[in-house]
């Protein structure tokens, strides 16, 4: 088990969220972050600050902070 390290986005909190595609969609791509890299709050600051699309609000899709990759 590989210990915690400090959140991406603040470097207070340790980061605990490891992202996960499970959607089969074909327009969303693999995400290949494999290890936590964002605490929760961060995480949710950043995707919502990320959805300047309208379209992907309506759709529910994102892009992972660390390797872009869209998913919903």
């Amino acid at each position: 088990l590989q210990p915690l390290e400090a959140c991406f986005g603040c470097y207070v909190k340790q980061a605990d969220v490891i992202i996960r595609k499970r959607c089969n969609r074909p327009q969303c791509t693999p995400c290949h972050c494999r290890r936590p890299l964002w605490c929760i709050s961060c995480l949710a600051q950043v995707v919502m600050a990320a959805k300047e699309n309208r379209n992907e609000r309506i759709e529910n899709r994102a892009a992972c902070p660390t390797c872009r990759a869209i998913f919903c």
